[in-house]
């Protein structure tokens, strides 16, 4: 080497790349055919990003040298710089044709590949890349990235590991290795390299919008929540991003600002279906029926396919002959086969309700034994285990047990249980309850039962009550007030409205001995009629055959006559669904001086109460009350016989 190639090199590494660009220039003038000096000068060009410039010096380098090996390598990364991948792939080719070995060719020739969509091919020069140096960062990571692309998501965690455990500070690969962890459901390791990837690049906007998907998969809502608003933060803005707020605001039960971040999503694609279908269902809790109404009429024209529409809109629409969405849904259930299975359920429980609003009963009932039966198909329930539980409350609670453990607890007056089968009007009661001012809310919750479990073991056996220490009951009533204290705000009294409670009925009196017990009743046959006639979010595997339903409200009345013999006198205060319809007052007067609070006219205007309400009752409690749901099994009294006859009622 000269010494002016000298100093053009060393004007190079000192990253003074004008000057050595200069300084090559000039040595060329004199010696045009110096294949050093033509090399780094196209290289120089490179580092400046004048990829064209850098072309012609590397493709004169190599016509004076043909076997140049960096320069057909070097000329490759700038074709393939420049838009022309096919280009560089054969300049990689003819650099491994000279040295099979030359470990930059081979990792420019399998992202060449990769580029070109031929990941096998540039997954196996990643693998020979890896054999002339298996501590190369950039091999791994590139192999992972192709092994993506395959679909071999495992095989791809694994490169990039190997990269990290090379070099874990590499905030794009931790993120890489993230998005596979989490195709792979491994949610818990992407949040991890999730959060490491953020730590080392704070502004990396993507990996928020991902984490906070991860973080949603494992039902993580406050952070998936923080982790969005942060992406938004850093400028992320898209529909979807949007729109996973608006599910994480609704699993916080913040509707409101779910409600905001779908009209922002609408504000950007006025007719993005999964937006407009979620807006419904929003408005209904939010009690803004007539909007509801409107927007679910939208989203059936904008989607016309969606069973969920249809469902939502059978809660705030009475349908009559000639109805334009019952003649869709009728369209629809023409072809009912070519749904899936959940929903050809959605749409049956939609016709049924939207026949019995214009009194075609025997319609109506087809399509919900239809309904009911694909969901029984879906679901375990083992009858005999079930019912049996529920007698051994029975055996378990002796006066001798509840006078032995009575005295203990947590004092709190509170709580206002709610409890008994579902659809018995238990919603109408906390309506009516959370309409006084000093009453919040709660809705349904699985508070008590969670609470029993981080004290004492599994909710549902009866049989660890005998056991159960004073410190533990009253570590029991403490943790069910402490899950709830952050809700409730320090309201004087709330109201806990859990159907399923009526199985811990005892056990509440003996953790919270001052807290009051309604017990909701309706007629037998209206209640079962009505559980059959809703498609439940929750769990409720009894309800979907007649005749399981009617043993389990068998069983569940055994129940509760035993509570009435085991808790003191007035413990519990039984109203029935029946006489609130009949005469609210009284009955709306009773409850409120049961619950040992002074008389408010707000709670005989319950249906205009703003508050939310996000159970199957969400319209019937905006409504005043109506008589027609009194006695209206009897226009299914010929289809009701296997209910009757669980029930030990006559069919005729």
């Amino acid at each position: 080497m000269n010494q002016q190639l000298r100093e053009a090199v060393a004007l190079d590494q000192r990253g003074n790349l004008p000057a050595a660009i200069a300084a090559y220039c000039r040595l060329l003038s004199r010696e045009p055919d110096n294949v050093d000096a033509l090399f780094l000068l196209g290289r120089a060009h490179c580092q400046q990003g004048q990829f064209e410039l850098a072309v012609d010096h590397l493709r004169k380098a190599i016509s004076l040298n043909p076997r140049h090996v960096p320069a057909h390598t070097l000329l490759g990364v700038a074709s393939n710089r420049l838009g022309r991948p096919q280009d560089a792939l054969a300049c990689f080719e003819r650099a491994l044709a000279v040295d099979p070995h030359f470990e930059l060719a081979l990792i420019n020739k399998g992202d060449a590949l990769d580029a070109l969509g031929r990941h096998a091919e540039a997954l196996a020069e990643y693998d020979k890349a890896l054999q002339v140096d298996a501590r190369n960062v950039v091999t791994w990571c590139n192999r992972g990235t192709a092994l993506e692309s395959l679909g071999r998501d495992a095989e791809a965690a694994g490169s990039f590991e190997r990269a990290l455990a090379l070099n874990p500070n590499l905030a794009e690969v931790h993120f890489n290795l993230a998005n596979v962890l989490q195709r792979l459901q491994r949610y818990e390791d992407a949040v991890r390299h999730y959060r490491r990837a953020v730590a080392l690049r704070p502004n990396l906007a993507l990996a928020f919008v991902n984490l906070g998907r991860a973080l949603t998969s494992l039902s993580r809502w406050q952070e998936a929540a923080d982790s969005y608003a942060r992406a938004l933060k850093l400028g992320a803005s898209s529909p979807q991003l949007h729109d996973a707020m608006a599910t994480v605001f609704g699993q916080l039960g913040r509707y409101d600002d779910s409600l905001a971040s779908v009209d922002k999503v609408l504000a950007i694609e006025p007719n993005y279906a999964t937006a407009l279908n979620r807006k419904g269902p929003l408005l209904l809790i939010l009690g803004r029926l007539d909007e509801a109404r409107e927007i679910l009429e939208r989203a059936i024209a904008v989607d016309p396919r969606n069973t969920d529409n249809y469902l939502t809109l059978s809660f705030v629409k009475r349908f009559a002959p000639g109805d334009p969405q019952l003649a869709a849904m009728e369209r629809l259930v023409a072809d009912i086969d070519s749904y899936s299975v959940e929903d050809q359920i959605k749409l049956h429980f939609a016709l049924g309700k939207a026949y019995r609003d214009s009194d075609r009963h025997a319609l109506s009932f087809r399509h919900l034994l239809q309904g009911n039966a694909l969901k029984r198909g879906q679901v375990s329930y083992d009858e005999r285990p079930a019912i049996e539980s529920l007698d051994r409350i029975t055996t378990v609670f002796t006066p001798e047990l509840m006078r032995a453990k009575s005295g203990h607890g947590n004092p709190s007056s509170q709580p206002i249980f709610i409890i008994g089968m579902m659809r018995s009007g238990t919603t109408l009661i906390e309506q009516i309850l959370a309409s006084h001012p000093q009453v919040y809310g709660a809705g349904e919750r699985s508070d008590f039962k969670l609470a029993v479990e981080k004290v004492a073991g599994p909710a549902d056996n009866p049989q660890l009550v005998p056991a159960l220490t004073p410190a533990q009951l009253d570590d029991i009533g403490s943790a069910y007030l402490a899950g709830l204290a952050e809700q409730v705000k320090g309201a004087p009294r709330f109201t806990d409205k859990m159907p399923a409670n009526f199985t811990y009925a005892g056990l509440i009196r003996l953790t919270l001995p001052n807290a009051r017990i309604i017990h909701a009743r309706r007629d037998p046959v209206d209640t079962c009629l009505s559980c059959f006639s809703q498609l439940f979010q929750q769990p409720l595997n009894y309800v979907y055959d007649l005749g399981e339903l009617g043993r389990f409200y068998r069983a569940y009345e055994r129940v509760m006559a035993h509570w009435r013999q085991v808790l003191p006198k007035g413990a519990m205060l039984e109203v029935q669904y029946e006489d609130v319809v009949e005469d609210i007052e009284t009955q709306a007067r009773r409850i409120i001086s049961y619950c040992g609070l002074t008389w408010d006219d707000a709670c005989l205007a319950f249906h205009k109460s703003d508050r939310l309400v996000a159970t199957a009752s969400a319209v019937q409690v905006r409504q005043p009350l109506y008589r027609s749901s009194v006695g209206a099994w009897r226009a299914y009294r010929g289809e009701l016989k296997p209910l009757l006859q669980a029930l030990g009622q006559p069919a005729a």
